[in-house]
């Protein structure tokens, strides 16, 4: 099992995401939902569906509060592994790593 964290992105476009992008614009356009503990990447993708972890919509303010659009993780969001110290695009099918530029 390892933590991980949960981050979904602002203004969800649902496109396929980029390989790499700024940290600076990574930190304004994506933000942290929840901190799990899950056995791969897929378990957290299933964890993080509305269903699972808000089957009566008990999220929902908590989102709006957030300023999101989604309460299900999809395409274009993001997931952290704190044991592995990477950043991880949901696709629409898998996943893959996202790098994160730091300003020079």
């Amino acid at each position: 099992m390892n933590k991980y964290i949960a981050y979904y992105k602002r203004d969800a476009d649902f496109e396929e995401p980029r390989k790499m992008i700024s940290a600076n614009y990574f930190f304004s356009a994506w933000v942290p939902v929840e901190v799990l503990t899950a056995g791969s990447l897929e378990d957290v993708y299933r964890k993080m569906q509305a269903d699972v972890w808000s089957p009566n919509g008990e999220m929902r303010d908590f989102i709006k509060i957030l300023k999101l659009t989604h309460t299900s993780m999809s395409i274009g969001d993001v997931i952290y592994s704190i044991k592995d110290d990477k950043f991880y695009n949901v696709h629409t099918f898998g996943f893959s790593e996202l790098l994160l530029t730091r300003p020079v």
